[in-house]
């Protein structure tokens, strides 16, 4: 890690993250032909980020997300069905303390500090919405560091990242004392 990135993550404290819209979009009868067939596709991209100028600097970084339920279609020529997909822009703001980074080093801490830091919201969204959209449980992996200053994430996972729906909860609770 170079001395820049350093200064800056000594420098920066966490705001606020949030989650700007989302969509989710299924085709039923793709999920129920795919059942078990099914891969799992993700997408995490740096859309965009602002810092202000006054102090504390202000820094915005925004990141598109996405996940698809894919099936493979008998011919392999052919292009996946896609069974669901949900996507939705996670923002993270961060209070800057030091004074204004190089702008790349601020790109840096982006692809790799601020990934680091939406992922288990990222996480939890996917596998919250999947339920609730009564689709096969969606189980995004741990997020990794690969190298020191590169993550990756398991961006195509077969069906062993998708579980099958719980079954039905009884109805029943038990006595409080």
């Amino acid at each position: 890690m170079n001395e820049s990135l350093r200064a800056l993550l000594n420098s920066v404290e966490l705001l606020e993250i949030h989650m700007d819209g989302f969509v989710a979009r299924t085709d039923d009868r793709a999920l129920i032909r795919q059942g078990e067939g099914l891969r799992l596709l993700g997408r995490h991209d740096l859309d965009h980020f602002t810092i202000t100028e006054e102090t504390p600097a202000r820094l915005e970084v925004r990141y598109a997300m996405g996940v698809m339920l894919a099936g493979q279609e008998k011919e392999e020529k052919s292009p996946p069905t896609t069974a669901g997909v949900i996507e939705c822009h996670m923002v993270a703001t961060y209070a800057v303390k030091e004074p204004l980074p190089e702008i790349q080093t601020v790109e840096e801490f982006a692809r790799t500090s601020v990934l680091f830091n939406l992922w288990p919201y990222w996480r939890q969204f996917v596998q919250e919405s999947s339920m609730r959209l009564q689709w096969p449980i969606i189980r995004i992996p741990l997020f990794k560091f690969t190298q020191a200053t590169h993550p990756t994430s398991s961006a195509s996972k077969d069906a062993s990242s998708v579980t099958q729906k719980p079954p039905a909860r009884s109805k029943k609770r038990a006595p409080v004392a």
